[in-house]
């Protein structure tokens, strides 16, 4: 499995953006549904709480991460303002693994008004529950691993910990959103089979 990711500045923004890209989400399914699917008083709450599910976000929590596998490679090293002659130099390159629960839609928005500092530059992006990190360090230490992993999630971490802060609003406002919408779709259905 590849890591994916992407850099910070061609991510969406959570304020912004996500708000119209769920409320589109939202409204296809509420366009789909037909009068017996929320005729009854009963229905129409069920299909309320089924689409509020289906489409609220959950707060992102990581779990440890963990080594997977590792591989020894031989780099060429290039010369540089240290060292006047290149050289080959072993390396181990380790794939960390880092699982989480929550909805994985919070890692493809950045935070409005995020500070991105200097040499925070690509967030990584997960497929499913789980985040792959390729690391490269000079000996076999799990400590040192670890340290580079860290480093390489910094801005990750950042942009979920803020996002996190957005969910309790957003989904407040998006029940609200469910209850309008579903309310005016059962009216436009009332009216076109009365």
């Amino acid at each position: 499995m590849e890591p994916n990711f992407t850099y910070h500045s061609e991510l969406r923004n959570i304020e912004l953006d996500f708000r119209n890209d769920l409320y589109s989400k939202v409204d296809l399914v509420i366009k789909s549904l037909k009068l017996n699917d929320i005729r009854e008083t009963e229905l129409l709450r069920e299909q309320k709480d089924i689409l509020y599910k289906k489409f609220s976000l959950k707060k992102v929590e990581f779990s440890d991460p963990k080594i997977f596998d590792h591989t020894e490679k031989t780099v060429n090293v290039g010369q540089s303002y240290d060292n006047f002659f290149p050289y080959k130099k072993n390396i181990y390159e380790v794939e960390i693994r880092q699982g989480f629960s929550g909805s994985i839609e919070l890692f493809s928005y950045h935070p409005n008004g995020y500070n991105y500092g200097e040499n925070l530059q690509y967030v990584y992006i997960p497929t499913s529950n789980t985040i792959i990190v390729y690391v490269q360090i000079d000996e076999m230490k799990k400590d040192l691993a670890l340290a580079e992993f860290n480093k390489r999630m910094q801005m990750t971490y950042n942009f979920v910990e803020n996002n996190n802060r957005f969910i309790d609003s957003i989904n407040k406002e998006l029940e609200q959103y469910i209850s309008a919408k579903l309310d005016k779709h059962l009216e436009s259905l009332n009216n076109l089979y009365s």
